[in-house]
This record gives structure tokens, C-alpha cells and sequence, in this order.
């Protein structure tokens, strides 16, 4: 039971912090913990928006899943549909236990009749933020730059896409500097399918991540002018030893055995260091030997950033490639919905009307489940507050998440930036000498408090 709820059929006030959240006339940033009554209390704001005389049509809700927002819409329309049917005196009490003070007249008659309301009207507009994504692109697909006719892609779409994909990536490879190269070695190390399914998996993001600093210079000059030294050295000796390994360093420095043709003189065979092999030697050969093992080891990372880099350009290729394909078909994927969304509403040219637009429409923006909430869908969001920040007379802001509560990292989800927005929003606000208030709601209604504690 969450705070405003029911015990055996006897309901409870909300709590003096839910209350304060679920009051329409401030802006908030709720941080609750599991089971403190988040869903409740963002519920009771829309009521409160609504029974105070808000328009339904007005009111944007934003959450992250589909379940989610079902969730709130059933909530809100059973709550509606008691009012509905509930006497005077009972509704009466409703609107005073909600609200905190004694119901006026125009809301009793306006609580009665929001049931009908929303039915017959659009709003309020509980919504996925990838469906307010859709809806926007649907209200101004020529400002987004879309063809005529996009659409959501479905399974069967993205499939037919990838045949047309991998012949745009071979065409594009002779185009591509080094691109045949890049493919060919990465092939000859990993096999086609592969080296196709890992180009498949690079985003910019992952592109992004995959760029490594520069690797420092090979100072195999300097290592050969260390083994003349030595050589000079043996060569005044007598040994078996130095009878042994004598030809094979002549070798190296005039250029008939490969760098790595050394690694017998300096490793044992299974690649550990060579303790002693010179023994009056050995502050020669212990220095050359650290040398041969560095310059080893930066050849072969050097080898390895250069096929990762490689991979990255391949996979950045075929990303753009599918893009271009992608818009071509007029097909659009949830990612894109987001990314065209927010350059819709940040970049466009139409940016300033859309704006202009999307501002008489929203007048109270809420948010939930903010934890769950991605960088790119924070950009839509952060627009409509500064959009709101202009003009907040009558208008209101709700977010509210649990940054203990993001599960969806493996999808972008980055919930240390709910508290950065927090904080953003909260001193934008001040500067303006507007309501606001930051909320924490450490309650909970699960779990005992020895448990919690």
C-alpha cells in the first residue's frame, strides 16, 4: 500500500511529502525509493491538475515503458470513474483528502464529470517517451527532414534491410581508404560471418568508446645500437654460448634476421625471460632483453590497434551505410524516433515554430521512471523544460526516479543524469525566483523499517 491508499477498506491521507509533490502549483524533482508511492503521487498531481481546471489535452506524461504508462492510465481512469459515480459528501471528502483543504463547488462538479471528459476528449497524454517521440515526428515530419510516408520499422523490414546493407558496405569498400585492406585482415583473423556480425554491432557510441591514444614510437634504432655494443662485447670473449648465438646476432644487424628472430636469444621457449645467458655479460643483456620485450609488446598492440581501429571505420561505414538505406525506405527504428525527435525540437531550422507550437500544447510536463531515462531522451526532455522555463506562469514541471532503481544501462540509461538535470533545473529556476523544490521520498510502504534501516 502505497501512501493515499487503503487499509481494509479505510483510506488514508497522503503523506505531508506526497501531498507536497502532487501539488500542481510547484515544480518538482522527486527521488523516492521503491515502494514510497511514486506511481500514487504522480497520479494525484493529475488529478489535482485536472479537478483544479487544468485541460486535459494539456497535460504530458513521459515515461519509459509501455507498461508503465498503461499502468498510470488505468490508475488515473479507475480513480476517475469513482469520482464519477461517488456521492456529494463522499466526493467532497475525496477531492479535501487529495488536495488538503475543503473541495470548492466548481470542483466537485468539474471532478464529477472528468470520467466522461477524457474519454470524449484527447489527454491527459500518458505516453512512452519513444511514442511522444513518433507523435512529434507525425505532427511535423516535413520540418524533421522525413520522406513521405515513414514509418516504425517492423522485423520483417530490418530483415529485408540487411541484404541491401552488406552489398552497400562491399560496394563502398574499394571507395573506403584502405577499406579492402581493413576487411581483408580482419577476415583473414576472425572469418566473413564473423567479422560481419561485429562491424554489425558498431554504433557511434561504441565508435566513440573504441578510440584509443596514440601508441608511442618503436625505438628498435636505439636497440640496435645497445646490440653492437654487446656484440662487440662477446666477440672479445670465448664461449660456447657465445659461439652459439654469436651468428644469429651478426645476423640481425645486418639486416638478415627479422626483429622478431631474436625472441630465442632473449625468451625461453615458453616465452618467460632468460634469467642468465651471459654471465659476465649480463648488465648488457638484461637492458637489451627489457628493450626486446617492450618494443615486442608494442608491436603486438600495435597490431591489435590497428585492426581495432579498422573495425571501428568498418563499423561506422555500415552504420551510415543502413542510416542512409534506412531513411531512403522511410523506415525508422526506436533510436531514431529519439534522435530525430530531439533534432527536431534542437537543430532544425523549424526548431523556433515547432517549439511555438509544442509550447501551447504542453502546459504541465510530467516524468517518470527518470532513472531509466537515456542521454538522448534527456535532450528531448531538457528542451521542453527550458521551452517551459520562458513562460511558467499557469505551468508546471513533475519528474520524478530512483537512481538505485535503473535497469536499463544496457540500453543507455544513465541515471546519475536525472540528479544533473535536478540540479540544472532547480538553479534555472532560482535564478527566475520561481517555485521549485527538490523532494526526496526515502519512505517505503514494502519493506519494514528494520529492514530499510
Amino acid at each position: 500500500m502505497g501512501g493515499g491508499g487503503r487499509l481494509m477498506g479505510k483510506k488514508f491521507p497522503p503523506l505531508p511529502v506526497q501531498r507536497e509533490a502532487a501539488d500542481p502549483s510547484l515544480s518538482v524533482f522527486v527521488t523516492a525509493n521503491a515502494g514510497s508511492g511514486k506511481t500514487t503521487v504522480l497520479v494525484d498531481r493529475i488529478l489535482r491538475l485536472l479537478i483544479e481546471g487544468a485541460t486535459p489535452a494539456n497535460i504530458q506524461c513521459l515515461t519509459f515503458t509501455r507498461a508503465a504508462a498503461v499502468e498510470m492510465t488505468e490508475r488515473l481512469r479507475d480513480r476517475l470513474r469513482q469520482m464519477a459515480i461517488m456521492g456529494s459528501d463522499d466526493l467532497a471528502e475525496e477531492i479535501q483528502r487529495l488536495c488538503g483543504r475543503p473541495a470548492k463547488d466548481d470542483e466537485t462538479i468539474r471532478a464529477r464529470g472528468l470520467f466522461v471528459t477524457i474519454l470524449e476528449q484527447p489527454g491527459p497524454r500518458l505516453e512512452t517517451i519513444h511514442a511522444f517521440a513518433e507523435r512529434l515526428l507525425s505532427l511535423f515530419p516535413e520540418e524533421a527532414g522525413l520522406p513521405a510516408g515513414a514509418r516504425l520499422a517492423d522485423d520483417n523490414d530490418l530483415a529485408a534491410l540487411e541484404p541491401l546493407v552488406e552489398d552497400a558496405l562491399f560496394a563502398h569498400l574499394g571507395q573506403m581508404e584502405d577499406g579492402l585492406q581493413h576487411f581483408s585482415m580482419l577476415e583473414a583473423r576472425h572469418g566473413a560471418n564473423n567479422l560481419l556480425a561485429m562491424i554489425a554491432r558498431m554504433t557511434p557510441d561504441r565508435a566513440m568508446q573504441m578510440v584509443l591514444p596514440p601508441l608511442g614510437a618503436d625505438d628498435e634504432g636505439r636497440f640496435s645500437e645497445d646490440m653492437r655494443l654487446l656484440l662487440r662485447e662477446m666477440r672479445g670473449q670465448n664461449s660456447a654460448t657465445i659461439s652459439k648465438w654469436l651468428p644469429s646476432l651478426e645476423s640481425y644487424l645486418e639486416g638478415r634476421l627479422e626483429f622478431v628472430g631474436l625472441a630465442s636469444f632473449f625468451l625461453t621457449g615458453s616465452g618467460s625471460l632468460r634469467k642468465s645467458l651471459l654471465k659476465d655479460l649480463n648488465h648488457l643483456f638484461h637492458p637489451l632483453q627489457e628493450s626486446f620485450v617492450n618494443i615486442l609488446d608494442g608491436r603486438e598492440l600495435q597490431r591489435i590497434t590497428s585492426e581495432h581501429e579498422a573495425l571501428r571505420k568498418l563499423g561506422l561505414l555500415r552504420f551510415h551505410l543502413r542510416s542512409q538505406i534506412k531513411h531512403d525506405h522511410g523506415l525508422m527504428e526506436f533510436d531514431d524516433l529519439i534522435q530525430s525527435a530531439k533534432d527536431l525540437l534542437g537543430m532544425s531550422e523549424a526548431r523556433d515554430y515547432v517549439a511555438f507550437m509544442l509550447d501551447a500544447r504542453i502546459e504541465h510536463l510530467l516524468v517518470d521512471e527518470a532513472q531509466d531515462t537515456g542521454p538522448d531522451s534527456w535532450g528531448i526532455i531538457n528542451i521542453l523544460l527550458g521551452n517551459m522555463l520562458e513562460e511558467m506562469e499557469g505551468r508546471s514541471s513533475f519528474v520524478v526516479g530512483d537512481v538505485k532503481q535503473s535497469i536499463y544501462g544496457f540500453q543507455g540509461a544513465m541515471p546519475s543524469l536525472m540528479l544533473q538535470v535536478r540540479d540544472d533545473f532547480m538553479e534555472q529556476m532560482k535564478a527566475r525566483n520561481l517555485k521549485a523544490k527538490s523532494l526526496p521520498m526515502p519512505i517505503s510502504f514494502r519493506s519494514a523499517g528494520a529492514i530499510l534501516s
